[in-house]
């Protein structure tokens, strides 16, 4: 088992790694930085956008729906020997 201390580490490692790809990936040589910025003055207008206020309302615990469900495989639960159950070793609700 990976301890906490090596799991932040390699956690640590792994971002690292990721965010320097990226990086590499986006980074381009001052031919392309040109490119783009020519490329930029022929991009479209701007759209309007519109938005509308959050509003905070209860949501429903349960959710009731008619329908069926059906297994995708099905099973018999029996016993291996035929006995009556005398009592039960727990308690309800542990």
């Amino acid at each position: 088992m990976i301890s906490r201390k090596t799991f932040k580490i390699l956690s640590l490692s792994f971002a690292l790694a990721t965010l320097s790809l990226f990086a590499l990936a986006c980074g381009g040589s001052n031919a392309q930085s040109n490119a783009k910025q020519a490329n930029t003055a022929q991009m479209p207008a701007v759209i309007d956008v519109t938005t509308a206020p959050a509003i905070t309302r209860d949501l429903p615990r349960f959710l009731e729906a008619t329908g069926s469900l059906t297994p995708e495989e099905q099973t018999d639960v029996a016993p291996a020997v035929g006995d009556k159950v005398i009592s039960v070793g727990v308690d309800l609700g542990s």
